[in-house]
């Protein structure tokens, strides 16, 4: 293994295997060979040299439940972008392509394909999301602040997978709350950045955690 092979293994330890395999798994759907196993996934990454499809990109995963787009075993899974990462992000960053818009429109033909939008009323719909938020905050409940750093050095492949599927849950009952009550969430998002921007002014704040109302003048 060359020197920027080994560089490239260790990125990817930094990231999870789990997804990983994941990832290169939906690569075989429809070809109809057998799925690859945790093993053979590291033993192709060891051998990056002949298997540069699979240097290291950060897995996501995207899965529904219960009326909020499909069970655990569904999972959406938009095409990964060839393209570069937006200015300012950082490498390894999430795919560019994925809007608002694009998983919008994936939860509103989930739904209609399962005749759930009798169910997706919004109080339906805003429950359910603060439920999913509890199941998010219950990764990382008992896990002491220096459990949870950012990055999540401490977590365990299963872990990050996990917390980012109650993640993923969260947002897809977000957006599809957003639709249900008719509110485009791309347009008012960026309004209330601008709102924020104006609200906290860096001049002011910045390295501050106190409110607004703390530094407003009468």
């Amino acid at each position: 293994m060359n020197k920027a092979d080994r560089k490239a293994l260790d990125r990817l330890s930094q990231h999870n295997w789990a997804g990983l395999r994941e990832r290169c798994n939906r690569k075989l759907q429809g070809t109809g060979r057998k799925a690859f196993s945790m093993k053979q996934v590291r033993s192709m990454v060891l051998d990056a040299s002949t298997t540069p499809h699979l240097r290291p990109v950060k897995a996501k995963t995207s899965r529904t439940r219960s009326h909020g787009g499909g069970s655990k075993e569904d999972a959406l899974h938009p095409s990964p972008s060839t393209g570069r990462a937006p200015d300012g992000a950082r490498q390894g960053g999430w795919d560019p392509s994925v809007s608002l818009e694009s998983l919008r429109v994936l939860q509103q033909r989930f739904a209609s394909e399962r005749n759930w939008d009798q169910h997706h009323l919004p109080r339906s719909l805003a429950l359910a999301l603060v439920g999913e938020v509890g199941e998010l905050c219950e990764c990382f409940q008992w896990k002491r602040d220096c459990g949870a750093n950012p990055g999540l050095p401490s977590w365990s492949a299963e872990e990050r997978v996990h917390v980012g599927e109650e993640m993923s849950d969260v947002l897809l009952y977000l957006i599809r709350l957003a639709d249900r009550c008719e509110v485009d969430l791309s347009t008012a998002v960026l309004a209330k950045i601008e709102k924020n921007g104006k609200k906290y002014p860096a001049s002011l704040v910045k390295g501050s955690s106190a409110k607004y109302t703390a530094y407003q003048k009468d």
